[in-house]
């Protein structure tokens, strides 16, 4: 180790191993106050479909009050969505504050989740936590903007299972798997895209990041997932994901029925398209500034700051410490690989 090496290891239980680094502690507290203000600073949020998920969580909330009158032109179905915990969670919090500031309350855990379960997961990795710090700026994403509530709240709960999970492979206990199968519950009921997308990682990082290859390494860190994906089945067995163009159309009435293809774009347009993707969120140059300074910030990063990653002996040792680089080509992949629309779901990419 150099001699002003940072060890990073995941054995610290509490955060006490923050303020042995005081840089990133005062890091980390400009960047969640930058990320949290803007959500409170006008008096309307300018995000797309909010509105929409806002009028779902007042037919939740108000089913029962005779003065909305919705329960005579809805029926609640739980089955047919796995948008849940976004609106339990403003709907809880509205029998506490107006409506509308228990939705600023949930997006304000978003956008701090976002950072602190990046550090988590990088933490359990034995990486430097200050790269999660360029999860900042890229909580105002092109998602955020569109109004997908849902959607957003499920990154951090990604990196937060992913982070649960390998700390599960280096010291297993049923109480880490049984806290992984509640993050998993709750990140399958954030979005299903979400959740498939960490199921695959998933397996990626119990393949390789096991202390050994046979199941007896693996198998009971590996139950956490069997709720959700049961709960999936149930889902698209309830909805019409699974619908030929014909019960589609019925479903729907036969009135504004998307396609029910499977559309992909060309690829060389999906790889150049890949800032936009993440940063097209802005009216002016704004995403351009977004990214200049992410890769500043990387470069500092890289220059001043050392970190030692302990590789351990034998070829199993060194598979399992580069994990989180082959989880990231895995996840560019999918990028690349997957469509970008079927049916009402878009962009899958």
């Amino acid at each position: 180790m150099e001699p002003h090496a940072i060890p990073y290891t995941a054995d610290d239980r509490h955060i006490a191993w923050l303020w042995r680094d005081p840089w990133l502690l005062a890091g980390l507290a400009v960047c969640l106050g930058a990320v949290v203000a803007p959500l409170w600073a006008s008096a309307l949020l300018p995000f797309m479909d909010l509105p929409q998920h806002l009028a779902v969580v007042r037919v939740l909330h108000s089913m029962g009050d005779s003065w909305y009158g919705v329960a005579h032109y809805h029926a609640i179905d739980l089955t047919r969505t796995q948008y849940l915990l976004y609106y339990f969670a403003v709907d809880g919090l509205t029998y506490l504050m107006p409506l509308e500031i228990a939705n600023r309350v949930v997006l304000s855990l978003y956008a701090i989740g976002l950072p602190l379960s990046l550090i988590a997961y990088l933490r359990a990795h034995h990486r430097d936590p200050a790269l999660a710090l360029l999860a900042a700026p890229l909580v105002y994403n092109t998602f955020l903007f569109m109004g997908f509530a849902n959607y957003v709240t499920a990154f951090p709960l990604v990196f937060w299972a992913l982070a649960l999970l390998q700390r599960s492979l280096d010291q297993f206990s049923w109480r880490r798997v049984l806290g992984l199968t509640l993050v998993t519950l709750a990140l399958f009921y954030s979005h299903a895209q979400a959740f498939v997308l960490y199921g695959a990682l998933a397996g990626l990082t119990v393949l390789l990041g096991a202390r050994g290859w046979q199941p007896k390494h693996w198998w009971r860190q590996a139950l956490h997932i069997a709720p959700s994906i049961l709960l999936l089945l149930l889902w698209m067995s309830r909805s019409l994901i699974l619908a030929g163009q014909e019960e589609w159309q019925a479903g729907h009435g036969g009135r504004n029925v998307t396609d029910t293809t499977v559309r992909f774009e060309p690829l060389l347009e999906r790889l150049t398209q890949i800032p936009q993707q993440i940063l097209q969120a802005y009216p002016d140059e704004g995403d351009e500034r977004v990214l200049f300074g992410l890769l500043t910030i990387l470069a500092l990063v890289f220059l001043a700051r050392q970190g030692d990653v302990e590789l351990g002996e034998g070829p199993r040792a060194r598979l399992r410490a580069q994990v989180p680089r082959f989880l990231f080509a895995a996840a560019l992949a999918a990028y690349l690989l997957s469509p970008i629309s079927y049916k009402w779901i878009w962009p899958i990419s």
